[in-house]
């Protein structure tokens, strides 16, 4: 019996290793984290494995500039920068690296990995209005509307849509975008785009161990 509960502890015993590299490394996200819902953390869906440290459970990830965009036409993402540098003072669709508080969303982009931002960070996430467009439909519609001006570009056909209306729909994407109250974009499973130098990636359990010493 006591072998039994001696094990049970050790399972319950938090990952202080991991804690340790998060209070050094990654303490603007860990000061925001502590207003987040309790047990909620931010999730990054990734095409390959991890290969965390043996001691701490984490594994450091660059971030890639010039991101290539695999939703909308480049020209869209190009003027969809465009206007968000103007508004936030940085590029998150080309040197943002995206992550989401649902599971399910990250599960979508591959392997649902815990996401840990180091150091100084800025976010800028979608407002889900209500009554409004659901940020994924304005994508859709955004990804029609940059067809149909290559379309007109490339083939010289009669206007379905003008310069000045897909501009029109740019403002008011970019109007839904904000970059304050990270716990709010948790809380809602935006899809949020960091600015960061690097940042951890941790398999999920490790949430578990974690969660004990942040809440």
């Amino acid at each position: 019996m006591r072998l039994y509960r001696h094990l049970n502890e050790l399972e319950d015993e938090p990952n202080r290793a991991m804690f340790e590299v998060l209070k050094r490394e990654c303490a603007p996200w860990l000061k925001e984290a502590k207003k987040f819902q309790k047990g909620k953390f931010l999730w990054r869906g990734s095409q390959s494995s991890i290969k965390p440290d043996p001691k701490t459970g984490l594994d450091a990830k660059p971030v890639r500039k010039g991101r290539t965009p695999r939703d909308i036409p480049k020209n869209i993402h190009r003027m969809l920068d465009d206007r968000m540098k103007k508004k936030f003072g940085w590029l998150p669709r080309s040197e943002g690296v995206f992550a989401t508080s649902s599971f399910t969303t990250a599960a979508d982009f591959g392997i649902p990995y815990l996401f840990f931002p180091a150091g100084k960070f800025k976010f800028v996430y979608g407002i889900e209005r209500q009554g409004g467009r659901p940020i994924s439909d304005v994508l859709g519609a955004l990804d029609r509307a940059g067809a149909i001006i290559w379309a007109q570009n490339q083939y010289k056909v009669d206007p379905e849509l003008s310069n000045v209306d897909l501009s029109v729909m740019l403002d008011g994407f970019v109007g839904q975008f904000t970059d304050k109250n990270l716990a709010k974009g948790v809380l809602q499973g935006a899809e949020i785009m960091f600015n960061c130098r690097y940042y951890y990636l941790a398999e999920q359990e490790e949430g578990f161990s974690i969660s004990k010493l942040i809440w």
